[in-house]
Order: C-alpha cells, then sequence, then structure tokens
C-alpha cells in the first residue's frame, strides 16, 4: 500500500471516530463494519494503535469488556487540517520549497561569480590601457608643446 492511500485510509478512520456524536465512542467491530475493513482486521488494528500511540484517540473498556475508541482534542484539530493526507502535502511542498531555495542559492552564487569575473576582467582591461592612454597623453602633450613652440615661432616672425 503507498503512503497516499495509507494516509487516507488513517484518516478515514480518525474521522469517523471524530465524527461519532451519539454515543461519543466507537468499538472496532462497528468501525470495521462501517468501514468495510471486514477483510483486513489487522490493517484496521494497526490503523488505531497509530491514532492512540500519537494521541488523537483514546480507548476505554467498558464494564461489558468491549473496548471503545473515542476521538481527542487533538485528533479533533488534526482530522481540521486534514490529517494525514494534509501533513503528507505540507511536508512534500516543504520539500520542493526547500529544493527550489537551494537551486536559487547555487544560482545566486553563480551569478556572484560571474559578475566577480566581468568585474575582474574590466579594471584588467582598464589597467592594461592605462599605458596606453598615458602614451596617448604624452603624446597629445608633445604635440600641444610643438604646436605651442611653432605658434611662438610665429609670433616672433610677426
Amino acid at each position: 500500500m503507498n503512503d497516499n492511500k495509507a494516509y487516507k485510509r488513517i484518516d478515514e478512520v480518525l474521522k469517523y471516530i471524530c465524527n461519532a456524536n451519539q454515543p461519543p465512542f466507537r468499538t472496532d467491530g462497528e468501525i470495521s463494519k462501517d468501514l468495510n475493513f471486514d477483510q483486513n482486521f489487522k490493517e484496521l488494528s494497526e490503523i488505531l494503535f497509530k491514532l492512540e500511540r500519537e494521541n488523537f484517540i483514546r480507548s476505554e473498556i467498558d464494564n461489558t469488556n468491549i473496548k471503545r475508541y473515542y476521538s481527542t482534542f487533538d485528533g479533533q484539530i488534526f482530522k481540521t487540517q486534514n490529517g494525514f493526507t494534509g501533513k503528507s502535502k505540507k511536508e512534500k511542498r516543504g520539500k520542493i520549497f526547500t529544493c527550489v531555495q537551494t537551486i536559487l542559492t547555487v544560482l545566486n552564487i553563480i551569478a556572484i561569480l560571474i559578475l566577480g569575473f566581468m568585474n575582474y576582467m574590466a579594471t584588467k582591461k582598464a589597467n592594461d590601457n592605462k599605458d596606453e592612454i598615458k602614451n596617448y597623453k604624452l603624446n597629445i602633450d608633445k604635440k600641444n608643446k610643438t604646436i605651442d613652440s611653432l605658434i611662438y615661432f610665429v609670433k616672433k616672425l610677426k
């Protein structure tokens, strides 16, 4: 039996016991008959044991030596939260969220590395061009001095 089917079966028993009003108790025979556990009484016993162990139901043995099951407040609340089926879906969503969060973190790290590398390359290129720019500036300065000298010489000739 897969988890979803098992959870649905457990939730079905919990819902049945929680909805029992008059009387508020149910025997395993009544549960078995009403929920069609006739072929698999072992499964019902395991479900009742699990629900009782998790404090969603309790049992009492009455004066006639019959075990009766009733819901607890925790069981009522758990039923309104869609029981084990809802809990399973919530856990799956949590796992998916964690996976997405991990993927986004890795992508963020990759983006940071790429941007860092691009910044490094831009800085390196700027530093490589620094000498070239200095040479251009020196050439411009030389040409300006030459032009200034020519202007001075032309003024002197006038």
